[in-house]
């Protein structure tokens, strides 16, 4: 059954699952997804009823409902999630998707994204050596970021490890996606990262949509597999137009 004629039918599929040393059913693939967030004041700022931060919080938390009813998504991926405004946090460190639990967060302070991406960077590389210390097979880790600004940090270091290991291709240990919502600097994020996508507007939700339909797609290939993202919903835009 698709992922989203699960979601229609409300289907929740049964697994036998084995969690050992915090890693759930070890001995299939499994994916290491990171979700790095701008949270600077900026978030704050009114979207309609609610503020950018409202919108995105409540996206957090409907992405695990609708991914736990995909069954290879259950099963393997593992999610992460690091924010920065004045520096960076670890907001979750790595859970099973089953475990994770959304978290409230708040606008506050600077654009610290060269701090934020290159810690986000470091724990998927760092979560890919643990997958092959237990012998557990393991697909490119995505780390998609969503902003609303530009960085107010030095960002140098940042685009040479982004761009050494788009360099690699499907032999690189990871996927940035630099995800714009309304305010972002644009031209600044092309330069970043090859992979970038655009939302017209303040819709966390259709983004959050197409991140966990495409995570649904890598989850159910096989490791060696080349897989793609899922197709855009009619309010995204893809930049450049050919990755």
């Amino acid at each position: 059954m698709s992922f989203l004629n699960q979601i229609k039918k409300g289907a929740f599929p049964e697994r036998n699952e084995q969690v050992y040393d915090g890693i759930r059913n070890p001995n299939e693939p499994h994916l290491a997804f990171l979700l790095l967030l701008d949270t600077s004041t900026s978030m704050g700022d009114s979207a309609g009823i609610k503020t950018k931060i409202q919108l995105l919080n409540e996206a957090i938390a409907r992405l695990k409902a609708e991914m736990m009813m995909d069954e290879f998504a259950a099963a393997r991926v593992d999610i992460a999630v690091v924010e920065f405004n004045d520096g960076a946090r670890v907001v979750c460190d790595w859970v099973p998707l089953s475990q994770f639990q959304a978290p409230v967060l708040e606008a506050r302070g600077m654009t610290a994204m060269g701090e934020g991406g290159n810690l986000a960077i470091d724990m998927v590389k760092e979560r890919r050596r643990f997958y092959k210390q237990m012998g557990t097979p393991s697909y490119q880790g995505h780390i998609f970021m969503i902003t609303d600004g530009g960085p107010t940090d030095d960002t140098t270091a940042l685009a040479d490890r982004i761009e050494y290991e788009e360099s690699k291709g499907e032999h690189g240990k990871l996927k940035w996606i630099s995800c714009a919502v309304p305010g972002a600097n644009e031209q600044f994020l092309s330069k970043l990262s090859k992979r970038k996508v655009a939302v017209e507007t303040n819709n966390f939700g259709s983004l959050f949509n197409w991140i966990g339909k495409s995570l649904c797609i890598v989850s159910a290939s096989d490791v060696d597999d080349k897989t793609g993202f899922a197709e855009f919903n009619d309010d995204m835009r893809r930049i450049p137009d050919d990755w």
